[in-house]
């Protein structure tokens, strides 16, 4: 199911079929998975931790899947590596992304420790996560 809200919108997808998508790990690093869930095309800005810390979609950012624009529906899965955030596993960290529109998405995560990892597979067929060893 595909929902199109009818004006510029983001959404961070934290799981995918019970799988973690989306995580902010103790040992500085993250991933997020973004997509598009507005009406029209969209260019992501910046991502913000804790509204202290900015990385620019241009250069802090890896992009494992897309790229910073994003179309109707499209997704975008970033990578980055954070420091002197010093987390622990109580640690709760916003992440808050902004975009070209009025489109942002700011969600709390806990930080993780030993989280699992996964290989995330986009396609028009769907989108899955499946653990690795």
């Amino acid at each position: 199911m595909h929902t199109i809200i009818d004006k510029p919108d983001i959404q961070i997808i934290d799981n995918v079929e019970s799988q973690t998508t989306s995580y902010i790990a103790a040992n500085e690093t993250g991933k997020i998975l973004i997509k598009n869930t507005g009406d029209e095309s969209i260019t992501l800005d910046k991502l913000y931790l804790n509204t202290t810390t900015m990385l620019s979609f241009d250069s802090d950012v890896n992009f494992e899947y897309g790229d910073k624009s994003l179309d109707i529906q499209e997704c975008a899965l970033v990578s980055f590596n954070i420091t002197g955030l010093m987390l622990n596993a109580s640690n709760i960290v916003n992440v808050n992304i902004t975009t070209n529109t009025t489109a942002q998405v700011s969600m709390d995560f806990s930080a993780s420790v030993d989280s699992s990892f996964y290989d995330i597979n986009i396609n028009d067929a769907g989108t899955t996560a499946t653990i690795t060893a």
